[in-house]
């Protein structure tokens, strides 16, 4: 019965459709001349409303209406000045035109400059289970883009590796693109860990100073578990020690992993008491650390201070599950801002999700 009252409903607005048409005939029509009827645009809908109706009725199954297109989200093109970018690693670019000249460790190798690997291949370790260590793959959530894969397994060599069974990039302190102190730095990358979190704790960003002490990273991201942990460290005694270090930590609830997630970083490294030091971040938009006071070590004028970011699992002893992990970046990109207030944190995090 419902159905026929639809069909009812549906007949009643198809007829009542033609008193929508106004058709003008001549005072005098030949025989035998046709008369044109303008077309109605909504007309041929309703017939097709119509017929699916009777359709239905007659036990056939309604046209399946076409899929519609998903559409990627619109992100706001980037005002960061190319000339403000000092360190950058988009895989969208070839390995050769990276800017900073960093470098790259992995699986107890010192591989050497980015710029020299092939953009296909990257650099392949064959330490089982062998395969691609780092390098380029498709963005799982967006094809059309390329991100860095960076794919240690618990079986890598520690030599070369600082000890540990490390696959990371860095920029050394005489390339153009590591951290100067006592100005404003920007840093930003999409994470993305698709195997979750794991049973030991592992660094993906860090900042160094070459100081001989025991005493690195001054500053890490960390993943342990089920939440990512930020530490910021300073010492204004030279030469710095553990045990005289000043730790500030933050934690960030949550592994991305299926999904990208945004860290955003600002900075000014100055360890000097009652110097201009901070320290903020922001993921996906939502501060999570902010920080005023010193930052590094006092000895920075003579053991200067880098950055590296990958995967460096200094905690392998702990390492049971997976026997392989795969973290992804997508553009880490480091950038001095000229006046301290030239760029904002979404300025950032878009240029970020644009590549």
């Amino acid at each position: 019965m419902k159905k026929f009252v639809a069909l009812l409903a549906l007949s009643g607005a198809f007829f009542s459709s033609f008193a929508d048409v106004t058709v003008q005939v001549p005072q005098q029509v030949i025989p035998g001349q046709s008369i044109t009827i303008p077309a109605d645009p909504g007309l041929s809908k309703r017939i097709a409303d119509l017929e699916a109706a009777v359709s239905v009725l007659q036990g056939a199954p309604a046209p399946t209406p076409p899929a519609s297109t998903p559409v990627p989200p619109v992100v706001p093109a980037s005002s960061i000045a190319a000339a403000d970018v000092f360190a950058e690693l988009d895989a969208n670019k070839p390995f050769a035109q990276q800017k900073g000249g960093a470098g790259l460790e992995c699986a107890g190798v010192g591989v050497g400059g980015v710029s020299s690997l092939s953009d296909s291949a990257g650099y392949f370790n064959s330490t089982s289970p062998a395969g691609k260590r780092f390098g380029k793959v498709a963005d799982p959530l967006d094809p059309s883009k390329q991100v860095l894969l960076f794919a240690p397994t618990r079986n890598d060599s520690t030599a070369g590796g600082g000890g540990s069974k490390r696959c990371e990039v860095s920029w050394w302190t005489v390339q153009s693109g590591s951290i100067k102190p006592y100005v404003d730095i920007w840093h930003a990358f999409g994470l993305l860990m698709p195997d979750g979190g794991y049973d030991f704790q592992a660094v993906i960003s860090q900042y160094h100073q070459t100081t001989s002490q025991t005493v690195n990273p001054w500053s890490a991201i960390q993943a342990e578990k089920d939440r990512l942990m930020l530490f910021v460290r300073s010492n204004t005694n030279s030469p710095p020690t553990q045990a005289t270090n000043q730790t500030r930590t933050f934690a960030s609830p949550g592994i991305p992993k299926t999904k990208w997630t945004v860290f955003v970083i600002k900075m000014r490294i100055d360890p000097r008491a009652g110097g201009q030091g901070y320290f903020q971040a922001w993921r996906d938009g939502v501060q999570f650390a902010n920080y005023a006071g010193p930052t590094g070590y006092a000895t920075i004028d003579q053991n200067p201070t880098w950055q590296k970011f990958g995967f460096y699992p200094w905690d392998y002893a702990n390492w049971s599950s997976p026997t392989a992990v795969r973290v992804l970046f997508k553009a880490p990109v480091y950038v001095k801002d000229p006046t301290g207030s030239k760029y904002s944190e979404s300025d950032l995090r878009s240029y970020v999700l644009a590549r």
